[in-house]
């Protein structure tokens, strides 16, 4: 077939200058959309919107996104207001503790992001009491304090309509990454936890668990995070014809992970659980709880960890559903960085990667 490569490199052009006339900004149309609206096979579009990430005019933080890059836009948008600097407020950091691997790794991909525009990064911390999500009081005194004109990203924060306002009263470009409200107000970047627990209690039904014990956080009333999650392992649990009553769990609050013996309190069920998703205590505490009533991981027990509470402990061979920290970094400065001389709303959400160790196997075999 020696017309397919010029066609997808003709394609690939006719992108290129709708890109560069504004057509697309931000989120590029999904494969199978592009594809129609164009008028080619799928395949010839996936390969020419390849070829324009290969060449930086998009970016694609994993194969279900791919984004115009700033670079792109800016080009689209004609000349306009480059920053100084770019501000990071981490909104999780806390006195009281070290940085998570999650926050790490968002700094990382903050600094990378920044180093690729040739921006510098002002990285500061809020100092939130621990465990405490910061109410929209203290995201109002934080851009207050602000300079005018200044261009951030918060981690972390809650935001209303008074910070909105705020915001533009001060003429701040401002991107909300792992946004606590997740209102769609504003440019927000957020983990889609429902789909990404949905996922993993489809994987586990794939291996043959029916009995799944869960350690999770309750839903808060400022969080949507854990509200997500539950959701997502209730709509799960219901594709493999499991009610969520039935599973042997423990719900408690962000400051409060699971002891040894409460985690052997909750295993210690007949029958046993074969899985347990836990994101509310340490591997340690779950490897000696469920040596007290005689599970080993993984011959009895499946072990999957969620987010980054219990990750100082756990080996690499335990598996983990988490978010790309570095991947949102990169993705929330392109996003500030595309979107700054623009009203149109954001919202991407990211779906969490789930890496199987050698914790999750099949389920064992009865009796």
């Amino acid at each position: 077939m020696p017309g397919r490569p010029v066609k997808y490199i003709e394609l690939a052009k006719e992108l290129q200058r709708r890109i560069s006339g504004g057509r697309y900004t931000g989120a590029m149309p999904g494969v199978q959309r592009l594809a129609k609206e164009l008028g080619v096979d799928p395949k010839t579009a996936w390969r020419a919107m390849d070829l324009l990430v290969g060449e930086g005019v998009l970016y694609r933080p994993n194969p279900r996104r791919t984004y115009v890059s700033q670079s792109s836009a800016a080009t689209s948008a004609g000349p306009g207001r480059r920053p100084t600097s770019i501000t990071l407020i981490n909104s999780y950091q806390s006195r009281n503790r070290p940085d998570s691997p999650f926050q790490t790794q968002f700094i990382s991909g903050v600094r990378q992001a920044c180093r690729r525009h040739h921006v510098p990064a002002d990285i500061r911390g809020s100092e939130t009491p621990l465990g405490v999500p910061p109410h929209p009081r203290f995201t109002r005194r934080v851009i207050e304090s602000m300079p005018p004109g200044t261009w951030a990203v918060f981690l972390g924060s809650t935001v209303d309509a008074a910070g909105l306002r705020a915001l533009r009263r001060r003429d701040i470009h401002a991107v909300f990454a792992d946004d606590l409200s997740a209102n769609g107000l504003h440019h927000t970047i957020t983990f889609d936890w429902r789909s990404g627990m949905i996922e993993l209690m489809q994987r586990l039904g794939r291996l043959g668990h029916r009995r799944i014990g869960l350690v999770l956080a309750a839903a808060g009333s400022g969080d949507n995070v854990n509200s997500q999650s539950l959701e997502g392992v209730r709509l799960g649990l219901e594709q493999l014809d499991i009610a969520l009553e039935r599973c042997p769990q423990t719900l408690t609050d962000e400051s409060h992970l699971l002891t040894a013996e409460q985690v052997a309190d909750l295993l210690d069920v007949n029958p046993p659980p074969t899985a347990l998703v836990s994101k509310m205590a340490s591997y340690d505490a779950i490897r000696r709880g469920a040596r007290m009533v005689g599970l080993r991981i993984p011959s009895r027990l499946s072990v999957v960890m969620i987010g980054g509470a219990s990750y100082s402990s756990a080996p690499p061979s335990v598996a983990r559903l988490s978010g790309d920290g570095k991947a949102m970094g990169r993705m929330a400065v392109d996003t500030l960085l595309a979107y700054a001389d623009r009203s149109a709303v954001v919202h991407v959400r990211v779906i969490p990667f789930l890496r199987a160790g050698r914790s999750l196997t099949h389920a064992p075999a009865e009796g």
